[in-house]
């Protein structure tokens, strides 16, 4: 304890009438008291500084750890967001596949649809050719002196179809 506290102290124990030796026993009390506690605390304020000390070593190697993770998942990041890069342009030449691939095959609808007529045209003619094979043969059965019966059981139709037709072609 410094002089500041003590000298106070004792001028104080003088002006009240104490003993010299007195005051001296109990300032000598003091003094050691106010030693003790100041050893104490600079006891308590070396504990204290070794922990602080060590819990800023524990977060300084914690921050490094935390810098060393960011650093990793920022190169991991980016190269994610490269390769979202590259999936985005695969995508969109993939769409511009696509869209041809489409194209084409409305170009082929286009030309099956129109085979389709020309076939549904063909398969007509067809039977236009079939029904004028059937009226010569029908005409042909008759001039030969067949009754309309008879050629109605050879050509499979009924008697009134024929008849209808044979009055077509003769024009009656």
């Amino acid at each position: 304890m410094g002089i500041d506290v003590v000298l106070p102290l004792l001028l104080l124990s003088l002006g009240v009438g104490l003993g010299t030796f007195g005051t001296v026993l109990w300032l000598k009390g003091r003094i050691v008291r106010l030693e003790a506690e100041q050893a104490r605390l600079r006891a308590d304020q070396k504990r204290v500084a070794v922990e602080l000390e060590e819990k800023l070593e524990k977060l300084e190697a914690e921050v490094a750890y935390l810098r060393k993770l960011l650093e990793e998942r920022s190169s991991r990041l980016k190269l994610l967001e490269d390769k979202l890069e590259a999936l985005k342009a695969e995508n969109r030449a993939l769409r511009a596949e696509l869209g041809e691939a489409r194209d084409r095959l409305r170009a082929l609808e286009d030309l099956v649809l129109a085979r389709m007529g020309e076939k549904a045209k063909i398969e007509a003619h067809e039977q236009n050719l079939e029904r004028e094979l059937l009226d010569l043969k029908i005409l042909a059965l008759y001039k030969q002196g067949y009754s309309i019966r008879e050629i109605a059981k050879m050509v499979g139709l009924s008697k009134s179809t024929v008849h209808r037709r044979l009055k077509k072609l003769l024009g009656k």
